[in-house]
């Protein structure tokens, strides 16, 4: 069975990059996280091959192959999250039989979780794999049957029930799932520092995990500087 398995990125300087994370510790430090975040995703992908074949999904047209290296990748499409999940997932399907979408915001990944996720789908041809994150979304989605573009659209992202949502209409499609480990995504500098210590417990942490944790612990520096300046500006302006 091939498995394409895309890493669904967004281009600095050409879309806004974790709008909460910025809002805590800049746009800057939230576009180097986003950016490290994908190297380290990517490197754990690279670590299961030929299991996979990894791809970018790029929100950005224009950036598809000048900005995004080393994978090939795909343009994410025209619409909301929904219809973007909808294109890459059939993309993949159709091209490889099996797909596997994640997101780039939980570098925490292993190996051996994806090789998990595959084994799963590998079981059992009518059975979905979601991995649950902490906030109520899903960090990983994979499959080996055809999702009508109506389930993508009947689920409400970015909320507490997006992975409830995802489950429930599956089932009544008829398709059934299971759920893989939860993870913890990053969305907030507190998000951040959660990873910070998921990374620094990895029993055998790859190269870009490693220096993903080492900038977290520097970077968290910056972030308090980022934060103090922000509140003495703010309390100026009063």
């Amino acid at each position: 069975m091939s498995v394409g398995a895309a890493i669904f990125v967004k281009t600095p300087g050409l879309s806004p990059i974790k709008t909460r994370l910025a809002s805590d510790i800049g746009r800057e430090l939230a576009e180097e996280f986003h950016l490290r975040a994908c190297r380290a995703s990517a490197q754990v992908l690279s670590a299961v091959a030929p299991s996979v074949v990894p791809y970018w999904a790029v929100a950005e047209e224009s950036a598809v192959e000048a900005k995004w290296k080393g994978f090939p990748g795909i343009w994410q499409g025209e619409g909301g999250l929904a219809e973007r999940l909808a294109f890459i997932y059939t993309s993949l399907q159709k091209r490889h039989g099996a797909a596997l979408l994640l997101g780039a915001d939980t570098p925490q990944i292993t190996p051996y979780a994806l090789k998990r996720v595959l084994d799963l789908i590998e079981q059992a041809e009518s059975r979905f794999v979601i991995g649950p994150a902490a906030d109520g979304g899903f960090w990983v989605f994979a499959g080996r049957r055809p999702v009508a573009k109506e389930i993508w659209a009947s689920v409400t992202y970015s909320q507490a029930r997006t992975c409830a949502q995802l489950a429930a209409a599956l089932a009544v499609g008829g398709a059934s799932h299971i759920y893989t480990e939860p993870l913890r995504d990053v969305d907030c500098l507190e998000d951040m520092r959660a990873l910070h210590g998921a990374l620094q417990r990895l029993m055998e942490p790859l190269t870009e995990q490693l220096a993903l944790a080492n900038w977290i612990g520097y970077s968290g520096f910056q972030a308090h500087e980022v934060i103090r300046r922000a509140r003495v500006t703010a309390s100026e302006e009063h």
